[in-house]
């Protein structure tokens, strides 16, 4: 997910300045340069204006190419990792499908999470100070399906040893796994833990795949803003150049 900043119609602006080419064209890799670095920094900027409380890795999650007079293009972007889970975010209008998160993508390895199903955090679930579910605690889960089967609302504690079963009860870690509408039970898919004898609480609801609003327009805005540095960055490298050519 990136911005190419380039030079059109160089060659004219090269050809009126009879003589210079050169100059133009170093001038010209100065100015995209300088235009790719201040867009990383406002890219760095926008992403914790506009998205809530992204984590510091998300916020510098962004790079810089420079430009060459060789090669009159400079790039700012997010990188893969970054843009992979901001990209249903981004857009000038409409909905994006959200993707999977990796927390969800262990639970379905786990055989935990059904098949087309993705996960929002319930009363009971553990947030980080990002607004993000505590990987601590997707980790309890993920050792306890694992220890004690996923059975739905795992009456049977199949495969563990009495050390286990006396570890995960000092910590009242009993989780119920819930993979299709209960009418009995009154339940909502997800996963649920026990919170005193006999009242469970929601930890992860299973949902189907959520639709986010675009609310970043990464391309439109930071294509307009390279343009307008680049007016300004090229008019000072170019004058600065033309100033102390030999």
């Amino acid at each position: 997910m990136q911005i190419n900043v380039d030079v059109k119609g160089l060659a004219a602006v090269a050809a009126n300045l009879s003589g210079m080419g050169k100059q133009v064209r170093f001038a010209a890799a100065v100015a995209l340069t300088r235009t790719a670095q201040q867009v990383e920094r406002e890219i760095q900027r926008d992403i914790p204006n506009t998205f809530d409380r992204p984590k510091p890795a998300t916020t510098k999650g962004t790079y810089m190419k420079r430009a060459t007079p060789a090669s009159l293009e400079a790039v700012a972007g997010i990188k893969d990792r970054v843009a992979a889970y901001l990209a249903p975010n981004i857009g000038a209008s409409g909905r994006r499908p959200r993707v999977y998160k990796n927390s969800e993508k262990m639970l379905r390895a786990a055989g935990v999470l059904p098949a087309g199903k993705y996960t929002v955090p319930g009363a009971e679930a553990r947030l980080d100070a990002y607004g993000n579910m505590s990987r601590g605690q997707i980790v309890q889960i993920l050792s306890y399906f694992r220890t004690f089967g996923n059975t739905a609302l795992n009456t049977k504690r199949m495969n563990a040893t009495d050390k286990s079963r006396a570890n995960l009860a000092k910590r009242k870690s009993d989780y119920y796994l819930v993979p299709v509408a209960s009418r009995q039970l009154g339940l909502f898919p997800g996963i649920w833990q026990r919170n005193g004898r006999i009242d469970i609480k929601p930890v992860l609801m299973f949902v189907s795949q959520p639709q986010y609003k675009a609310i970043y327009n990464f391309y439109g805005d930071n294509q307009r803003k390279a343009q307008k540095i680049f007016d300004q960055e090229f008019k000072f490298a170019l004058d600065n150049a033309l100033a102390t050519a030999r």
